[in-house]
């Protein structure tokens, strides 16, 4: 809790948020020789984002490390997550923005890349963090099992080398987040480096070489005369281009393969009303050579079939294969193929068949 009055400073709360219903608990626990008698401070209930409208209510967003929360008027300041949390946060990225690793991690390549930052040479310049100096700090537990207050409460290393990164960047003017710092350092032991090992250069490189680390597309000279906020913003206009260009290749892709199954099926069903008869003996018999039904791989013998005379490219075919034989219906009994030619089918294939046929190609 943020010291309002002296005392406060010692005090230190466990906070459980639980995201199926949005609410939160806070819980004190009892300090030795220090007065503090613990217990429930704040009982489970949903807790109003300060400052917000009326359905505005604190959320995972707002629980970083380094955040200060306001509740119930006291200020509250998030020293710390549990292992499991931060875990929890880096696998469902949408839900706290510092968590987001891939954000976070592009974040710090602009400023990496950004000469005016000075932040490369800062890192390569630093000294190693050292390895033997931590702070043990209560962590937020979410409490599985057990009644809040029960047993004891678990604590989280936090270590040395997250407020030597912060300081780094604050020495710079840099605004970067102790949750945002604790991130990255945990993305990079990911790689298998450690900053109180290596040093900072092994940021460096990671962030400008590690397969993992999320790409920041920038058209050259960029970076000239901007700042980080700015070419991070060029690389996220880039990426939305390509991806608004990928996505209209995509859809232009289905409409094609669509138009394509729409010619090959009419070409298909007009050979199969000229005859009928010679269709539905020739699929009969592919059908009855092996287990009574129709899959793709009969389906391709038949059209092969130079009695048929329908003579359909292979990506047509393949087209057409793709809306008859779906992956959830692979084989169909001969007689209900038969009548899905036919046009009196309750097939889901039926629905797209007739709106296929009805065009002209």
């Amino acid at each position: 809790i943020n010291a309002e009055y002296m005392g406060n400073e010692v005090r230190r709360f466990v906070l459980s948020y639980f995201l199926a219903d949005d609410t939160l608990s806070i819980f004190e626990p009892a300090q030795r020789n220090s007065g503090i008698i613990g217990g429930k401070f704040l009982q489970r209930k949903r807790v109003k984002r300060h400052g917000g409208g009326p359905n505005d209510w604190i959320s995972p967003e707002d629980l970083y490390v380094g955040a200060e929360v306001v509740i119930n008027t006291h200020r509250f300041i998030v020293s710390a997550v549990d292992e499991r949390t931060l875990a929890f946060l880096e696998s469902h990225p949408d839900l706290q923005p510092q968590s987001n690793v891939a954000s976070v991690l592009k974040n710090l390549k602009a400023m990496v890349q950004t000469p005016s930052t000075g932040l490369r040479d800062a890192l390569l310049a630093a000294p190693f963090p050292p390895s033997t100096a931590m702070e043990k700090s209560i962590s937020k537990i979410s409490p599985f099992g057990k009644s809040e207050g029960e047993g004891s409460v678990p604590t989280v290393v936090s270590e040395r080398p997250v407020e030597d990164l912060c300081q780094i960047f604050r020495s710079l003017g840099l605004q970067i987040s102790t949750h945002e710092a604790s991130t990255a350092i945990r993305w990079l032991r990911s790689q298998g480096l450690e900053p109180s090992e290596q040093g900072w250069w092994a940021l460096v490189t990671a962030l400008e070489t590690s397969d993992d680390a999320p790409s920041l597309n920038t058209p050259p000279g960029s970076a000239n005369g901007r700042n980080w906020e700015e070419i991070r913003q060029i690389a996220e206009a880039v990426e939305q281009e390509s991806t608004y260009r990928e996505m209209e290749e995509a859809r232009a892709t289905v409409a094609h393969l669509e138009q394509l199954t729409i010619q090959a099926w009419r070409r298909f069903n007009d050979r199969y009303q000229q005859r009928r008869v010679l269709f539905q003996e020739h699929f009969r018999s592919v059908a009855e050579a092996g287990d009574g039904c129709i899959g793709e791989p009969e389906f391709r013998r038949a059209v092969a079939s130079p009695a048929l005379r329908i003579s359909l490219p292979e990506n047509a075919v393949r087209a057409v294969c793709k809306k008859l034989f779906p992956v959830s219906k692979p084989r169909i009994l001969i007689a209900e193929f038969q009548r899905l030619l036919d046009g009196f089918s309750t097939l889901p294939q039926q629905s797209i068949l007739p709106k296929i046929s009805g065009q002209p190609y």
